[in-house]
């Protein structure tokens, strides 16, 4: 008897950020694709969110991860422990994890709170095998890059960036890959995508779409040398000889 295998599949919990769930779409499409007898397990919020997910790719086999009603504590150590016996479970369910991309793994959002999610990280991928797929990471400083080093060493890492490559072989980590964003692949159901077109009598393919981020202050203070840089991009696209028929959106 085959037994299935089950697949963790976390940083999916709002399908309702596209990035996300463009991710999220791909990576489950081409695995279910690719590897017979498969289940997954996904970290959404709702059950709307999981049947969003379901709808986009198309598979059923695909259900939450259970609820954990944790027992509310102010005591670090106690939520530490509470994690570590949860990490502990999960190598029992599931076969691996994979971590989705972004760039959380860096300084940009904390400093401090490394100290204490490098190491649970590790022990972490002890009980279960990871994957981190689609990621940016670092860069970090100070005492941070070894426990990067440390936190990252048993995990697979596939970029979405050749940078990364780059930053995490300087680290001394050896399982890299290069690769690129998981929302750049080809999406399932284009085809039931272009009644959209029809509806609103638009043409397929003339449109570069610039998508800025909103969090500036991740980039820089000065909020119009940002939205001036966004505006040279745009006289930049504008200008190729070879997008002269494009609209920019």
């Amino acid at each position: 008897m085959c037994y299935p295998m089950n697949i963790n599949v976390t940083h999916i919990s709002n399908t309702f950020n596209n990035g996300s769930l463009m991710m999220a779409i791909t990576a489950i499409s081409y695995i279910n694709t690719h590897v017979d007898n498969v289940r997954f397990f996904v970290d959404c919020q709702t059950e709307e969110d999981l049947e969003r997910l379901k709808k986009e790719t198309g598979i059923t086999s695909i259900e939450m991860m259970p609820q954990r009603h944790a027992v509310p504590s102010r005591s670090k150590l106690a939520k530490l422990i509470r994690r570590l016996k949860e990490a502990r479970t999960d190598g029992t369910l599931y076969d691996v994890r994979i971590v989705l991309g972004g760039d959380d793994i860096s300084e940009y959002y904390q400093k401090r709170g490394w100290l204490v999610s490098f190491p649970l990280m590790f022990f972490e991928q002890l009980s279960l095998p990871t994957i981190l797929l689609g990621q940016t990471i670092g860069p970090f400083t100070s005492y941070r890059r070894l426990l990067a080093k440390f936190a990252l060493s048993r995990a697979k890492i596939y970029t979405r960036d050749d940078d990364t490559v780059e930053y995490m072989r300087q680290l001394g980590l050896r399982s890299v890959h290069a690769g690129r964003d998981l929302a750049f692949m080809k999406l399932p159901n284009q085809d039931v995508a272009k009644v959209v077109l029809a509806e609103y009598n638009l043409v397929d393919r003339p449109y570069i779409v610039l998508v800025p981020s909103g969090l500036v202050r991740c980039y820089t203070s000065n909020y119009p040398v940002y939205v001036d840089e966004h505006y040279n991009i745009i006289r930049g696209i504008l200008s190729d000889e070879r997008l002269a028929n494009m609209h920019v959106v």
